[in-house]
């Protein structure tokens, strides 16, 4: 057969892409052989059962005293029931005793009030300023569980909740309003008139006499001290006066919503605050939150992740869980807000974790990234810029539906991925079903 220059070159270029496309091929089969090889199979997500297949993690977490479970969306029923599992797990082997919630940090004590002295009920916990979408059977379960273990615990060793949010301030300013929170000099009239500004979760746009209003309130809150006989209350209630102010410098930011100032405040003031839950408390801590917030590294839009913060301030006792998943259905909010069940495709991007993840042969699993990466051709793969999925509250298909969200090497986030291949939408209970 005789070639003419042109063709010879053709043929050199599709023998060239064969040879890559083979190539590629071939690694990538290496690589999910080697992550079948490294897995730890999820056995079951019923949080009755006994721990025997999370024996792997003892080792790994024995000396982590801060836990983060992440969550690629809030919707997701497979990621509560698991969170469920793993907090009983580190509750019961390893002595956590503090669960940190992305939630209203005063809003969240109705929820510690009930578990721990049994005032009030669990609606007043839901209530409390918690995020809607852990109005969930798997939630309350949990709760329940925490309450009936406390029952037979001192108080040194029961499980207590907290919330690390400061995106409104209605609770905090309401103990400032009626006078449970004292300070050596009382709110000026102007500074009164701030704080309802701070309390309304439903202004967006701000006047120019209402920012004066709220940096009258920031001032003279960042000036006054708490009066108060009783040093547990006080350091208690020095920190709500602060969530104000912090709640105040996020009000602030353009576009209250969807601005990226916005989420750089909140994580901040996020990190500070369950800084400040964790050494107060002086136990083992488990923070619950998204993933894009207990990440180690930056995940997206270039903002600092709460948990980029933590590993800063506790580089050997901070763990975080990422959860992932490949398809399925959610719980989310659609363009107006409104909860609507989505039905999430298969990942289609093949430069995706998650692309990779769905192919191993076990369905539902845990990879911890130290352990795994003792194989090069995982160290490798968690090293890359990736896409992985991260849905917010509110679904869009356009954005979100092919498997896009955040775009960052894995390990440089956390330090394990619990995924799920297929996944259901989470129940939400509302107000009505709670008080029955």
């Amino acid at each position: 057969m005789q070639f003419n220059h042109n063709s010879l070159r053709r043929f050199t270029v599709i023998l060239i892409m064969s040879f890559v496309m083979s190539s590629t091929v071939f690694a990538q089969s290496d690589l999910i052989t080697a992550l079948n090889n490294h897995v730890i199979p999820i056995r079951t997500l019923d949080p009755e059962e006994n721990f025997e297949d999370l024996r792997p993690l003892d080792a790994l977490l024995r000396d982590k005293r801060i836990i983060g479970l992440g969550e690629a969306t809030h919707g997701t029923q497979e990621f509560s029931l698991y969170k469920d599992r793993m907090i009983r797990y580190l509750i019961t082997n390893h002595d956590f005793r503090t669960i940190i919630l992305e939630a209203d940090f005063t809003g969240t004590q109705f929820l510690d009030d009930y578990v721990v002295y049994g005032k009030g009920s669990i609606r007043d916990g839901i209530e409390g300023g918690i995020n809607s979408m852990l109005s969930t059977p798997e939630f309350i379960d949990m709760v329940k569980w925490i309450k009936t273990y406390n029952e037979t615990k001192p108080m040194g060793e029961k499980v207590r909740f907290y919330g690390c949010d400061m995106q409104h301030s209605f609770f905090s300013g309401a103990r400032l309003k009626d006078g449970t929170i004292k300070l050596d000099v009382p709110l000026s009239p102007m500074a009164q008139r701030g704080l309802a500004i701070a309390m309304d979760a439903g202004i967006r746009e701000l006047t120019k006499e209402m920012r004066l209003q709220l940096d009258r309130l920031s001032f003279e809150l960042a000036r006054a001290t708490v009066v108060e006989p009783d040093p547990v209350k006080q350091q208690l209630y020095t920190q709500i006066k602060e969530t104000v102010i912090q709640q105040i410098a996020y009000k602030k930011t353009k576009n209250h919503l969807f601005d990226k100032e916005n989420d750089i405040i909140r994580d901040k003031y996020m990190a500070e605050n369950a800084a400040w839950i964790y050494h107060q408390r002086g136990n083992k801590t488990i923070i619950w939150a998204h993933n894009l917030h207990v990440a180690k590294d930056i995940a997206i839009n270039n903002w600092p992740p709460m948990g980029s913060h933590l590993a800063k301030m506790f580089p050997h006792e901070y763990y975080v869980f990422g959860f992932a998943f490949n398809a399925g259905q959610l719980n989310a909010g659609n363009l107006q807000g409104e909860p609507t069940i989505f039905d999430i495709p298969d990942v289609t991007i093949k430069k995706s974790s998650d692309y990779q993840f769905k192919q191993v042969n076990t369905p539902n699993f845990i990879l911890d990234f130290k352990t795994a990466s003792q194989d090069p051709l995982i160290a490798d793969f968690l090293n890359k810029e990736l896409h992985a999925r991260a849905i917010g509250a509110r679904y869009k298909k356009t954005k979100y539906a092919s498997g896009r969200g955040s775009f960052q090497a894995l390990i440089k986030l956390y330090d394990a991925i619990i995924f799920f291949r297929d996944t259901h939408p989470i129940t939400i209970i509302s107000v009505k079903e709670l008080a029955e």
